[in-house]
């Protein structure tokens, strides 16, 4: 949702904060996480990133979005997932390439 201001606002999922938490945990320094997050976001498609923001705006459920986007409710799921996992994994190679 956008504040008074014009910034939106989102409300990352419980799978996302556990891919981002699990992946800061192998991280050397936690600090950079979230420019790491912001970095990895870039990597993806706008259309990947898009999805993402839609599905974690306040209220959204993934359900709600399936609908709107005319998918099945396990297509949208294992296609989030693949982008939880996506993130995760360009995280922890961020982090690897830091400790070396």
């Amino acid at each position: 949702y956008l504040d008074g201001v014009g910034k939106q606002h989102v409300t990352l999922s419980p799978d996302v904060i556990d891919a981002i938490t699990d992946a800061a945990c192998h991280a050397n320094d936690q600090g950079d996480l979230l420019e790491s997050l912001q970095r990895c976001l870039g990597r993806l498609r706008q259309q990947q990133r898009t999805l993402l923001l839609r599905r974690h705006q306040q209220g959204v459920t993934a359900r709600e979005l399936a609908r709107k986007l005319g998918y099945s409710d396990s297509r949208m799921s294992r296609l989030l997932n693949s982008l939880y996992v996506a993130l995760k994994q360009c995280i922890e190679q961020r982090h690897a390439g830091d400790q070396q």
